[in-house]
């Protein structure tokens, strides 16, 4: 299985998933991040009902699935070092953006939600991600 879970300070797994470009050709491998939605209040939760959802964002292009792998390790290994750094952070979300605007070109940080059997597909590894071809710039 290619998830790991993060410490209990930063909400979230990890994921190692391929890339396909829209003719689904390979283009790579990417690292992720996956929070799930958890309802904070009675009103969140009537209005997720029974469909969970969650939050995952590319952290990292990557050429290959070893580099993929090895991207993944470095990441825990810096939370572990930094987890005084990272409990003081008011949101979890903050320390994955900041990590994915390190590598992404757009200032932009898109989060992509999934529910349902997308969710399922994807925590179950089987599905790949979509990127444009243009978009695609694995680490060196």
């Amino acid at each position: 299985m290619n998830r790991t879970p993060v410490s209990s300070q930063v909400l979230g797994e990890l994921y190692v998933r391929p890339v396909l470009a829209a003719d689904d050709k390979p283009l790579g491998w990417a690292v992720c991040v996956m929070i799930e939605n958890v309802p904070s209040s009675t009103v969140d939760k009537q209005a997720l009902g029974d469909c969970p959802q969650a939050e995952f964002l590319i952290l990292r292009h990557c050429a290959d699935k070893e580099a993929a792998f090895s991207a993944k390790q470095a990441l825990l290994n810096f939370l572990r070092a930094e987890k005084q750094m990272v409990a003081k952070l008011a949101h979890p979300k903050e320390f994955w953006e900041w990590n994915a605007s390190r590598q992404m070109d757009s200032a932009e940080i898109v989060w992509t939600v999934l529910e349902g059997e997308a969710l399922s597909a994807f925590r179950a590894d089987q599905s790949s991600l979509h990127c444009k071809r243009e978009a695609w710039h694995p680490e060196q």
